[in-house]
């Protein structure tokens, strides 16, 4: 039985033998971040059961993360500690 968990524009789909093939094709609407690419390739055990369906721009591997996403992420830490500190 295989187990199919569909993501917007990174996608990547679970079978049962824990391999993973991933499509990180720019999706018709909208586009490819870091976060998409991160989220369809963490599905996978480890990099030698992942298989790409096409080859795909490699620049997004460059990219900067966007700085609202940061502050957010520096934000929610900051609550974590303070939550560990109570």
């Amino acid at each position: 039985m295989e187990l199919y968990r569909p993501l917007n524009a990174g996608r990547c789909w679970i079978s049962c033998r824990a391999a993973v093939i991933v499509n990180i094709a720019t999706a018709p609407k909208g586009g490819l971040s870091l976060f998409n690419v991160y989220a369809a390739l963490s599905q996978s055990r480890d990099r030698h059961s992942i298989r790409s369906l096409h080859d795909f721009d490699t620049r997004i591997f460059l990219a900067h993360h966007r700085a609202e996403l940061l502050a957010e992420d520096d934000r929610l830490q900051e609550l974590d500690e303070q939550t560990m500190e109570s």
